[in-house]
């Protein structure tokens, strides 16, 4: 995503994907450093951490709006956002599973994990990180865990490994996820969800249609004012750019 400074009675959208960042990456790297060292590292290379070596890799130029969603999401619906940060690191894990188990499906270059590791590899550490997703979420508060178990599951099951290659897979259950950590009302998690949805669909094709409705849903959500403004920033970028989150 290009470094737009997009404001609207907010911060700007380079400072909210920043502030993304560093609530969820420590938590994000945490999470697959518990894993057993064969997945851990085909994990961090995925990610950009380190090369097939387990060596220190310069980090890829990833502004991923996914977790950014999740937790703009949470503060929408007045909630708090470091609540959601479990939710925004079981996204970002789900999506890595599926586009490792897509590479292999889809036979990508050597210069892929395949490639660094083997097929075999790769499919277990796809294996290995959903899981992690799912353990991960469960982490989050007791109330939302068994709604957002069901929602992960569900849209993983939907989405399939080629389509998880696409950058905007889960954007509608990243945003649903927000609002059901945030402790949102059913009627706000289902207008979030169908905000993240059209948002998905205004990177593909009819850009401004997806996109009004997109914001239409979000503003049904009766969100608190700042964090819409910043959502619908986002969107706007998001839209504009034509292929979404980071693809990382």
């Amino acid at each position: 995503m290009a470094d737009t400074e997009v404001r609207a009675q907010g911060r700007s959208t380079r400072e909210v994907l920043s502030r993304s960042r560093a609530l969820v990456d420590p938590a994000l790297r945490a999470a697959v450093g518990g894993l057993p060292e064969s997945t851990r590292r085909v994990a961090g290379y995925q990610f950009g951490w380190w090369d097939e070596h387990g060596r220190g890799a310069r980090p890829r130029d990833d502004e991923s709006a996914r977790p950014a969603l999740v937790l703009l999401a949470a503060e929408a619906i007045g909630g708090v956002p470091a609540d959601a940060v479990p939710a925004a690191v079981a996204i970002e894990l789900a999506h890595t599973a599926l586009r490792l188990h897509g590479e292999v499906i889809a036979g990508d270059p050597p210069e892929g994990a395949c490639g660094a590791f083997g097929a075999g590899r790769v499919i277990l550490t796809g294996g290995a990180v959903l899981t992690l997703a799912f353990d991960v979420l469960a982490t989050g508060a007791r109330a939302a865990v068994a709604t957002g178990t069901r929602m992960l599951s569900a849209a993983v099951q939907e989405t399939g490994e080629l389509d998880a290659r696409r950058a905007d897979a889960l954007l509608g259950c990243a945003c649903a996820l927000g609002a059901v950590f945030g402790g949102g009302r059913p009627a706000q998690i289902a207008r979030l969800r169908g905000f993240g949805e059209r948002l998905t669909r205004a990177g593909a094709e009819s850009a401004a249609d997806h996109l009004a409705g997109a914001l239409r849903h979000l503003a049904e959500a009766e969100p608190v004012p700042r964090a819409a403004a910043e959502l619908g920033a986002l969107a706007v970028v998001l839209a504009a750019a034509g292929s979404g989150p980071g693809d990382s």
